[in-house]
């Protein structure tokens, strides 16, 4: 998403710098070859097209929509979840819970379920 603004497009060899700098815990060899793995399934699922006669890519306008909303879903939904599961509350609920607080304790206690049931968690 950071590299669609680009009016030429971009490459291989930025995207993997960007992976670089988003995943610092990645080994330096290990970029380059999970961002050509990922720029080919992008492309496979018709989000990212090459541009014709270069080694030039570009996000298609489908494929930022459906980007952003994967984006928005992992920091906004899966890791706040995913944080949560570790620690169940036991004490006092507060008097007036938001509804998206409770959305999230409910996807809390059915994760727990879920891993329990799969034998993924104690």
């Amino acid at each position: 998403m950071a590299l669609e603004p680009e009016p030429g497009g971009f490459t291989l060899p930025e995207l993997a710098d960007r992976v670089r700098t988003q995943l610092p815990d990645t080994q330096p060899n290990d970029a380059p070859r999970h961002a050509g793995y990922d720029l080919a399934k992008l492309r496979g699922k018709g989000l990212v097209e090459r541009i014709e006669r270069s080694r030039r890519h570009r996000i298609r306008p489908r494929g930022v929509g459906i980007l952003a909303g994967l984006l928005v879903l992992r920091e906004r939904v899966i890791k706040p979840v995913l944080a949560g599961l570790g620690k169940p509350r036991v004490r006092r609920p507060p008097k007036h819970i938001d509804p998206v607080d409770q959305h999230y304790i409910n996807l809390q206690r059915e994760m727990r379920c879920l891993f329990g049931d799969l034998g993924l968690a104690a």
